[in-house]
């Protein structure tokens, strides 16, 4: 996949509250005016220097600084994915897990919630 390929799925994926020629800012897709959470990612494209932020409610934490374009846009994305991203939540599956009387059971009810796309049970 190129670049232009991940800034699509960027905007498709995620609400671009900042597009400009030196920084990226991306929130979450709810569509608030002021998201608590938001990604950022500095392009300094004259010193080849690309920088990754995490801020919170204004606070900028530095993630990791890049030298390669594509790497940063990559992880822009991938970080985005593990910080924004809405994931169900089923509080009955620890239930079902620790009630289950056979493997086969289990087994089950990992497949069920994977397939689901439910992350309680990791």
């Amino acid at each position: 996949m190129d670049l232009r390929g991940i800034y699509k799925l960027i905007e498709a994926e995620f609400k671009v509250i900042k597009k400009e020629k030196s920084v990226i800012s991306i929130g979450p897709e709810n569509r608030e005016s002021y998201p608590e959470t938001t990604i950022k990612l500095t392009l300094d494209e004259g010193n080849n220097q690309y920088e990754l932020f995490e801020v919170i409610i204004g606070k900028e934490y530095l993630v990791d600084t890049f030298t390669d374009k594509y790497k940063s846009v990559l992880a822009l994305y991938i970080f985005s994915k593990s910080k924004l991203e809405v994931r169900n939540y089923d509080t009955n599956c620890q239930n079902d897990i620790e009630s289950a009387k056979t493997l086969n059971e289990i087994q089950n009810i990992f497949k069920d919630n994977s397939e689901a796309q439910h992350y309680s049970f990791f």
